[in-house]
């Protein structure tokens, strides 16, 4: 008898994940109820009968990386583990971590074994040279924990991915977190490891060198979103030099968490530069119905309309971007350059005024709209 399921799956590789899934748990055990947490509210599935029910692939995610038993299935279909998963290489930090554990436990006997002095210790033995000596480096590969252990430097995914390990090792719950906005009050694309302690959720964010560091605004992520977010960023190491085998990545990120406007714009990007502009656009617009101010598709949006000499409609583009990020001399710039080429002389120099307001590096535009006769 078969799953009360209409099987909605992108390709046969998510066909034959789902089948060694079903060996290792059952189907309502798959249909436990899952949703995401994401960037926008959405109904993940959708109910036409008490028994017939659609399930798509991110759901499947959410059962795999919910359920440590699963790895061995998703180990066949990623050629990898988990990357949070611990392996073989991981194996001599992991014992010098629970030595450390127990050491300072010893030595701390009055404290909570798993309160924020422990959790405090943790996040400094990854940083210490005596410890891990883990180094923040933006520039480093997207990891897997394993990998992590052998480089010991990494950018915030590979701080979370390590910190969840480490941190469930230890006894605690950790989870991943989306920083919206930071600290100093910048938007921000960024992901810690958060755990929570007496009802209080405690970042722990080296990238911003600080534990517990006091951003202003952050959601908790799933371990679903998260290996999306590690698909993505294996997508963004190699898009400038294999641009086809990125375009697959980010699909499968979009596999994973099919409603994410960075996945999408990232993906549309990559097709962009394929010369798709079709396809470009589809990921642009989706990435707007899934978060109407994603100012970043917007952008991009504008651009395709500005290189097929659209400039009006473009111009509307960049306008709405820079509603939702003022700051962004990109947006500016090339709001500029579009009201110049629409012939709207006189709102080219208010953009123009505006953009050098902020930033007065910009004066070559000047230069450009005055040899034009603008």
């Amino acid at each position: 008898m078969g799953p009360p399921y209409r099987l909605e799956f992108s390709d046969t590789r998510l066909r034959s994940l789902y089948s060694d899934v079903n060996l290792t748990v059952s189907d309502r055990d798959i249909d436990s109820g899952v949703r995401s947490i994401g960037y926008a509210a959405s109904a993940s599935r959708s109910v036409a009968t008490a028994t017939d029910h659609s399930l798509n692939s991110s759901e499947l995610f959410e059962a795999i990386t919910a359920r440590p038993a699963l790895a061995s299935a998703y180990r066949s279909f990623a050629s990898e583990s988990l990357p949070w998963e611990a392996g073989t290489a991981s194996q001599a930090m992991l014992r010098r971590f629970d030595s450390m554990v127990n050491d300072w436990r010893r030595a701390h006997p009055t404290e909570p074994a798993n309160g924020v002095a422990m959790l405090q210790q943790i996040y400094q033995w990854v940083l210490d040279p005596t410890g891990l000596g883990m180094v923040v480096d933006a520039t480093a590969s997207e990891m897997t924990v394993d990998e992590i252990a052998g480089n010991t430097r990494g950018d915030c995914t590979e701080f979370a991915k390590l910190f969840i390990l480490l941190a469930n090792r230890a006894g605690y719950a950790p989870f991943p977190v989306w920083v919206q906005r930071d600290m100093n009050g910048e938007e921000a694309v960024h992901i810690v490891a958060g755990v929570n302690i007496g009802g209080t959720t405690h970042l722990l964010d080296p990238v911003y060198g600080q534990f517990n560091a006091p951003h202003q605004n952050f959601t908790r992520l799933s371990m679903r979103e998260l290996l999306a977010w590690h698909w993505n960023n294996r997508a963004i190491d190699i898009q400038s030099t294999q641009r086809t085998l990125a375009i697959s990545l980010y699909t499968r990120a979009l596999q994973i968490d099919p409603q994410n406007p960075h996945f999408l714009t990232n993906r549309g990007m990559a097709y962009l530069a394929r010369g798709d502009t079709a396809l470009a656009s589809a990921d642009f617009n989706a990435a707007l119905v899934t978060l109407p101010n994603f100012h970043q598709a917007l952008f991009q949006l504008g651009n395709i309309d500005y290189d097929a000499g659209r400039y009006d409609a473009a111009a509307r583009h960049f306008r709405r971007a820079i509603a939702l990020s003022s700051g962004n001399t990109d947006y500016r710039r090339n709001l500029v350059l579009a009201l110049h080429h629409a012939g709207r002389a006189r709102d080219a120099r208010q953009a123009l005024t505006a953009l050098l307001a902020i930033d007065p590096s910009q004066q070559d535009l000047s230069r450009i709209l005055r040899s034009a006769g603008s």
